[in-house]
């Protein structure tokens, strides 16, 4: 949900009915708003588009007539089967005719509407398009556009120094995401092998969503709620600066790394998973099951690596999975409907060789040697560019046979894989799929650290 710099209804335009358009009948054209009796041609659209976005944002109507004054004169509409093409006009306009992208929100009224005498067959179409987040927003001709007070139609702009601004304004905006992407939870032991996994919905921080309750927050992530499948049980909820958070801290030192989520309410979200560290004795003591570790353990010797610390990275992607599923039922929630993007980063495990409980990987290990983690931060993307931010793509109804949640497995395996690739477990990212049966659900059922 977009952020308002000027609304001249008193819903959203998610809950925009076609009585609402009635106020504009007192709304002058300018800054904010702009009539167009019928659709445009493609090009126009994105002149419109990214006019508003190098501005303030604003309103773009489609089937009004406007008045003398310039208000909204006459609703009547464009034809109601020309409603699918035109939506599909804005779209491309948006996406083929802009760099970058203009993000926008639509809302088709049918007609009949009696309070604006909307006829049966005829239809407006509403587009907001918010302030960009990421300006300036160059058009296909190769020209920036923005929108004057008194002008009707995107005034192509050629001042050095007002261009310079919109550089500097969009510069600003990224800098906000990526000091958000190196954000940490603050601990007392700082040298524990640990994974921050940052989501972003809102990468630019200019949308809003609707609120989720603490107790339906709690719900989730307490287990409680044993519908929701491939879960996590958290035993510390409770609510922080902008947001709420989630910790396991049975058994666990609170002050230190332990498994963690934290919520903003502007739709991003940082998960952090503590990593377990093993030595040969103990793995001789320990309760865990692993069916390759002694071997492992053992062809690290015959290499001359007995005295390596070693990563144990079998059970990040099921408890990734886990918070996962848990966050995108608060996505549900707060109606967030957004793309979902990614970045991570493994700190505090340079010089250590990572572990996977597979024998595939046992006989890669064998043949070429065991891998050593390099980087004391091995982060994805390396530069914070955005263009590099992990693409989340949800996958429900695709994997609709399966338990419910464990979909998720598969959203976030684009993380698992491209943290394979940098600590050398695989040296091919497409080379991820052979070491899938490691993570067999049924191995780690509630899964805990």
């Amino acid at each position: 949900m977009a952020f308002y710099n000027f609304n001249p209804f008193p819903v959203g335009i998610k809950d925009l009915e076609g009585k609402h358009l009635n106020v504009l009948r007192d709304v002058t054209e300018g800054w904010y708003v702009d009539y167009k009796q019928e659709i445009l041609q493609i090009k126009k659209i994105s002149k419109q588009l990214s006019s508003f976005s190098n501005q303030y944002g604003g309103w773009l109507f489609f089937g009004v007539i406007e008045s003398d004054e310039r208000k909204a004169g006459r609703f009547s509409g464009i034809p109601k089967e020309s409603v699918e093409s035109s939506l599909l006009r804005i779209r491309e306009a948006s996406t083929a005719h802009v760099n970058p992208s203009v993000y926008y929100e639509e809302k088709v009224i049918y007609g009949p509407v009696s309070e604006i005498s909307l006829e049966k067959n005829s239809a407006i179409i509403v587009v907001y398009i918010p302030e960009g987040a990421n300006p300036p927003y160059i058009d296909s001709s190769g020209s920036i556009y923005r929108r004057l007070a008194d002008q009707s139609y995107p005034v192509k702009e050629t001042d050095r120094h007002v261009l310079d601004k919109l550089w500097e304004k969009g510069s600003k905006r990224w800098m906000k995401t990526k000091e958000f992407i190196k954000r940490r939870r603050d601990i007392t032991n700082p040298n524990t092998p640990v994974i921050y996994v940052h989501f972003l919905t809102n990468p630019r921080f200019n949308k809003h969503f609707e609120s989720i309750s603490y107790d339906d927050f709690r719900d989730i992530f307490s287990g409680q709620d044993s519908n929701l499948g491939l879960s996590m049980p958290m035993d510390s909820i409770h609510s922080v600066q902008g947001g709420f958070v989630a910790k396991q801290t049975k058994g666990n030192n609170p002050f230190d790394h332990v498994p963690f989520i934290r919520w903003w309410h502007d739709g991003n979200a940082m998960i952090v998973i503590p990593l377990n560290t093993i030595t040969f004795d103990s793995l001789k003591n320990s309760n865990v099951n692993f069916i390759h570790g002694i071997e492992f353990l053992k062809e690290l010797q015959h290499q001359g690596l007995s005295e390596a610390s070693i990563c144990d990275f079998n059970y990040f992607l099921i408890t990734l999975s886990c918070l996962f599923n848990q966050l995108t039922e608060v996505y549900k929630l707060t109606n967030n409907k957004e793309k979902i993007f990614s970045s991570f980063c493994l700190e505090n495990a340079e010089k250590m060789i990572p572990f996977i409980d597979d024998p595939e990987y046992l006989s890669q290990v064998k043949k070429i040697g065991a891998a050593i983690i390099e980087d004391k931060q091995v982060r994805v993307p390396w530069d914070l560019d955005e263009r590099w931010l992990i693409e989340i793509i949800p996958r429900e109804e695709e994997f609709n046979d399966l338990p419910r949640g464990y979909s998720s497995m598969v959203d976030v395996m684009p993380i698992f894989a491209s943290l394979f690739n940098s600590i050398g477990i695989v040296n091919r990212i497409k080379d991820f799929a052979k070491f899938l049966k490691v993570f067999s659900t049924n191995k780690y059922e509630n899964p805990k650290l």
